[in-house]
């Protein structure tokens, strides 16, 4: 293809689109009424699109206040206790042999309750509780499966954390 024949074809390809190009009336004086409605319009969606948007804001507000307020579980509890005097006609102490620790524990805190209240204190106690659980299961579980090496150490090792735990008592006890 040639120049000539390529310059020839864009002109009718040009005037093709003169032929199509939709026909427009321009009249100075509606053309500014035109205008202006759309502008007004056009204002009018926006402020729609941000009444809408606002309502929309307000009322997630509103739904998701109550929600926010129920899930703080956040509880106050006050106790308190009184001190009682008690005599204690056998006495434990807890450096003898055979010695039963744990009564020993609960004795004193019959006697000194206010330091059995303490956080520290039933922490440790709830945590001497579930060795002694521990220590429950895993004895019955050499009963069943006679000397077994791994629950034998197993057993071990909870009997140790209980003494550690129970001579931790003891000195909150002593304190």
């Amino acid at each position: 293809m040639n120049q000539d024949d390529l310059d020839k074809k864009l002109l009718e390809t040009i005037s093709d689109l003169d032929e199509n190009f939709p026909q427009v009336k321009w009249n100075p004086d509606d053309l500014w009424e035109t205008v202006q409605i759309k502008q007004r319009r056009s204002k009018q969606i926006h402020w729609l699109k941000v009444s809408i948007l606002a309502a929309t804001c307000i009322s997630a507000v509103v739904f998701f206040a109550p929600i926010q307020s129920t899930k703080n579980t956040e509880r106050v509890t006050m106790r308190y206790s009184e001190e009682v005097e008690i005599k204690i006609t056998k006495k434990f102490h807890p450096d003898e042999e055979n010695s039963n620790i744990r009564l020993f524990i609960e004795e004193q805190c019959r006697v000194k309750s206010a330091v059995c209240q303490t956080a520290e204190f039933r922490d440790l106690k709830v945590q001497l509780d579930e060795l002694n659980e521990q220590s429950e299961k895993i004895g019955n579980q050499l009963k069943f499966f006679r000397q077994d090496a791994h629950l034998i150490q197993a057993h071990s090792r909870i009997q140790r954390a209980m003494n550690q735990v129970e001579k931790e008592l003891l000195q909150i006890i002593k304190s």
